[in-house]
């Protein structure tokens, strides 16, 4: 335990030297500091106090004199929760896409644009289909206070990166009123591929953000396709709600030879994680990337004041650690111009073990 509170000590030192662009006074943060630390010990989730209110009085002078953005104040506190036993991102801004996808916000005009953070800044990790992104490519970094969806369709202008030594442009995000599901199954239908392995074999490619029930048709079709020698499914950032029917095509007797090769990564959770269990109990499967999120095998959504969401067991002892990957490859996204390294490296990997 002791090199987590090493490391949220540490991201402690790093989240107080930087502004973001929409920043807040840190006074307005320790009252939403004892509400976090009120909804814990109302579940028992503190079992050294003494040791987590140092820990929250050290968050606090921190803060004095300074101002936070909400992400920035996240990162910090998820940290702290870190050091007690709880989940990656247990406490998330209402307009991050995770808080989106547990409905706990009514905003219905989404960018398309999906983020995520590597040290203290922001890159695009996935353009949803028909996102106003005017330009934008994986890998390009964006302001740490960029809104995933927000409850109007005002556009907003930005400045976005595509190399560290480059210079910024401007850029504007427009906002369309669709559901971030219908937006999610367009990615998957699109991203159905089939990479080239051997002279006379291939490998089908399907990303599935979320295991929409109308998509286990398509997707056997795509795996039906002759001379196949395995099939990659890319469960890299999702949580893959609802994820039987995808279960069965992919258990169907007409698979059961078949090599699956899963890509998974921090963003890999709930339902996700679960589909990889089911499918390990049974098949050969090979996965590649990083150790994937953990869960609480039951959790509440917890809205606070601030627009924070707290994701709270609803019993102790409930958290299982993430899933480790067979292969491990790093999904490095930031300023990766499109590219996606960890994908190239699972085919690489593929082509040298497709005889194995």
């Amino acid at each position: 335990m002791r090199h987590i509170f090493m490391l949220f000590f540490l991201g402690l030192s790093i989240a107080t030297t930087s502004l973001g662009a929409k920043n807040q006074e840190a006074s307005i943060w320790s009252p939403l500091i004892s509400e976090i630390s009120a909804k814990l010990e109302e579940r028992g989730l503190i079992e050294k106090k003494q040791q987590w209110q140092q820990n929250m009085q050290q968050i606090r002078r921190s803060l004095a004199g300074k101002t936070y953005s909400s992400n920035k104040f996240a990162d910090t506190m998820n940290l702290a929760l870190r050091s007690i036993g709880l989940p990656k991102d247990s406490l998330i801004p209402r307009d991050h896409q995770y808080a989106h996808e547990y409905r706990l916000e009514g905003s219905k005009f989404i960018s398309g644009v999906l983020t995520g953070r590597r040290g203290k800044h922001r890159y695009v990790t996935y353009l949803l289909p028909n996102s106003k992104s005017l330009g934008l490519t994986r890998g390009d970094r964006v302001p740490e206070w960029f809104q995933f969806s927000k409850p109007s369709s005002k556009p907003v202008s930005i400045t976005a990166k595509s190399n560290p030594i480059g210079k910024e442009r401007k850029t504007s995000i427009k906002y369309q009123e669709v559901s971030y599901d219908q937006l999610t199954k367009q990615f998957s239908l699109q991203s159905m591929m089939y990479y080239k392995v051997s002279d006379k074999k291939t490998v089908s490619y399907i990303h599935l953000l979320n295991c929409h029930k109308s998509l286990d048709s398509a997707l056997d079709k795509h795996l039906s396709r002759k001379k196949q020698s395995g099939h990659i499914i890319d469960l890299r950032d999702s949580y893959c709600r609802n994820s039987g029917k995808i279960l069965n095509t992919l258990l169907s007797k007409k698979y059961e030879s078949s090599k699956f090769y899963i890509l998974v990564n921090q963003g890999t959770r709930l339902g996700a994680e679960h589909l990889i269990e089911s499918l390990s109990r049974v098949k050969a499967i090979t996965t590649i990337g990083e150790t994937t999120a953990g869960l609480w095998k039951e959790n509440d959504a917890v809205a606070l004041t601030k627009k924070f969401t707290l994701m709270l067991p609803k019993g102790k002892e409930m958290y299982k650690p993430g899933l480790r990957p067979d292969v491990t490859v790093k999904d490095q996204f930031m300023f990766s111009e499109g590219q996606d390294t960890l994908l190239k490296q699972a085919i690489i990997y593929i082509q040298k073990n497709q005889n194995s």
